[in-house]
């Protein structure tokens, strides 16, 4: 049941006359952004069921926020920053701020301070403890112990600088499915639990680090992958602007959303949906031009008869496209709770750009939105500082540290 309740940009009080309210809301609220000018932006928070949904309305709120480069990691010929390729899944930090990036080529974990500057490594090659046969995945914990999942020993490798290896816990998940991208919690893991068969989809799902083996579903979606020919290769593949399962966490912190809507949905850290987070912003009615623009720049997979070409025209023209574009494109957290928000734009992902961010604090309020090009944290380490990846003209990822300046 809704409660009677709304509340203005966090400022309002609760239980106030609903009629009062709404003629507030009709009159509107006009606040002035950091770095802007005055813009009209209303946030109303409502319980239901026990879930708050906090919608924001109005325009965007541009935020006046500058990036400084203060360090790039990685792309070395030798010695701990020789690592080439870094993604969600592959770095992650601690409490303290520091970097920790798998090396899945050196079977170790580097570990960087907040300034950038080596600190140590985890791991080395082998199968006794403490040791890699063939790490993926990376997750670490607030105390600075890094998870890392091991295909070769079905396993998660506990390892810290501090301490002796931890035992090696038992993955729970099938790896046939590309499980990839997981999460440290308090609690236990998180990870994205691919279902195959008739019931095909996606579960956010976690699991105890008691060993217990029992599972939590936070969230899932359905999806249904359809059958596409090419000149070189038959695939199954999702049409272009299908759904997807986007999650991030931080700090206990879990946000998820596979809607076509804006929607993100806040987990506390016993995977309890506690808020809603919106916008009033429709999907975008999807067309062929949009959905060429963002399968650009199309597929180059290796075959048994070499290198197979798909042009962005041939898989849209194999496996076709959604009615609209799902308005979020991708979701961080920050360990304050401070959330990130991409929204979909397919010529900006053509480019390789972001597309515009919104920014909601601790409370689901919306603070603002960066422009197109803004860059998206891999991690947000803090209000002032952020790492994102850098990509060379040699294909070469590193890891940037940067520097947030807020404005007013």
């Amino acid at each position: 049941m809704l409660r009677d309740s709304v509340l203005l940009d966090g400022r309002g009080e609760s239980g106030v006359s609903t009629w009062l309210m709404v003629g507030l809301l009709v009159l509107g609220s006009w606040v002035t952004a950091c770095g802007g000018g005055p813009t009209r932006s209303m946030t109303a928070r409502v319980d239901s069921a026990g879930v708050e949904l906090v919608t924001s309305s109005g325009p965007d709120r541009p935020l006046d926020w500058s990036f400084s480069r203060m360090v790039a990691i990685g792309g070395d010929e030798t010695g701990p920053a020789s690592f080439t390729s870094v993604a969600a899944g592959t770095v992650g930090s601690d409490a303290s701020g520091r970097l920790y990036v798998l090396d899945s080529h050196e079977h170790r974990v580097v570990v960087f301070d907040s300034s950038g500057a080596y600190v140590g490594s985890l791991g080395r090659e082998g199968g006794g403890p403490g040791e890699l046969r063939f790490p993926i995945g990376l997750a670490v914990r607030p105390d600075g112990i890094a998870d890392i999942f091991d295909v070769g020993k079905r396993a998660l490798v506990s390892l810290s600088l501090d301490r002796d290896p931890l035992p090696e816990t038992s993955f729970p998940f099938s790896t046939e499915r590309g499980v990839r991208h997981y999460a440290s919690t308090s609690e236990g893991w998180l990870v994205a639990r691919v279902r195959g068969g008739e019931d095909q989809g996606v579960d956010l799902v976690g699991w105890s680090r008691t060993g217990s083996g029992d599972t939590l579903r936070l969230t899932g979606m359905t999806t249904e992958a359809v059958p596409a020919e090419f000149d070189c290769m038959a695939l199954r593949l999702r049409p272009v602007f299908a759904p997807a399962l986007r999650w991030a966490h931080s700090a206990g912190r879990v946000a998820a959303t596979s809607s076509v809507a804006y929607e993100v949905d806040l987990f506390d850290s016993e995977g309890t949906r506690v808020r809603s987070v919106r916008r009033d912003i429709v999907a975008s009615p999807a067309s062929r031009e949009a959905a060429i623009a963002a399968a650009e720049p199309g597929m180059r997979l290796a075959g048994g008869d070499g290198v197979c070409e798909i042009t962005p025209e041939a898989m849209v023209d194999a496996i076709g496209y959604e009615t609209s574009i799902p308005v979020v494109a991708d979701i961080r957290v920050s360990p304050t709770g401070e959330l990130w928000v991409e929204r979909f734009d397919p010529r900006a992902q053509s480019e390789g750009r972001s597309g515009p961010i919104d920014v909601f604090d601790a409370t689901g309020a919306y603070v603002g939105t960066l422009p197109v090009g803004s860059p998206l944290p891999l991690l947000l380490l803090s209000r002032e500082r952020i790492v994102v990846v850098e990509r060379d003209a040699l294909d070469v990822e590193r890891l940037v540290l940067m520097r947030v300046g807020r404005g007013g």
